[in-house]
């Protein structure tokens, strides 16, 4: 009986380190939602544009579009850098491009890896790497003045304008819908498992923000 007992309690034991273990690998599926489709370009919204091809320092391929405001706004003062969220794709975000370039405001919105047409499967290491791609774009071959760019993110977007403005040293840092730290949307979400298991993505935005000199 005993010895029943033992087996029944070190296969129950197994099975809790197999779910906790499934459930730590699978994390990323948890958090990004990446579409491979394009819904539209910015044509379709009646913005002028220039596809964009990034290479990233793992040598990523990333797509993004570089949309322009309008002929009145011909001379734009500032460049704006945006990281959309952790769903979809750069194609979602038209009304948002709308509204930027009717400030006058040049964007650049990247995919990261993994969604639209960027190569690769995103992580939070990988992010931060196609976000300092697209600034090396802008600042390098492009020659933009760092105090020419404004960053914006939002939701997982905000984490990643976070993470680059704490290493660069843009215009602005605009983060809108976002979450201090990865921790506290998981204990939201599901606080038993974040108790237990821990998180193989962090994206500590509060610690982050609190170095940016902008």
């Amino acid at each position: 009986m005993l010895a029943k007992l033992t087996s029944l309690l070190l296969l129950t034991l197994l099975g809790v380190l197999l779910f906790g273990l499934m459930i730590w690998w699978l994390q990323p599926k948890m958090i990004f939602f990446p579409d491979e489709r394009l819904q539209a370009t910015p044509i379709d919204w009646g913005l002028d544009y220039e596809e964009v091809e990034l290479t990233t320092e793992d040598g990523i391929s990333l797509h993004g579009w570089r949309v322009k405001p309008p002929r009145a706004h011909a001379t734009a003062p500032r460049t704006l850098l945006f990281f959309h969220g952790n769903a979809g794709n750069l194609s979602h975000r038209g009304d948002s491009l709308r509204i930027f370039t009717d400030l006058g405001l040049e964007v650049l919105i990247i995919d990261y890896r993994g969604y639209g047409r960027s190569q690769g499967s995103p992580s939070e290491q990988g992010l931060y790497r196609d976000a300092t791609a697209a600034w090396q774009w802008l600042t390098q071959v492009q020659g933009t003045p760092p105090e020419e760019i404004v960053l914006f993110g939002r939701s997982l977007g905000g984490a990643v304008a976070a993470w680059l403005a704490a290493r660069t040293t843009p215009a602005a840092v605009i983060i809108e819908s976002s979450f201090d730290r990865m921790q506290s949307l998981a204990e939201v979400h599901y606080p038993l498992l974040s108790r237990l298991i821990p998180l193989r993505v962090a994206f500590p935005a509060v610690d982050e923000i609190a170095t940016v000199q902008s």
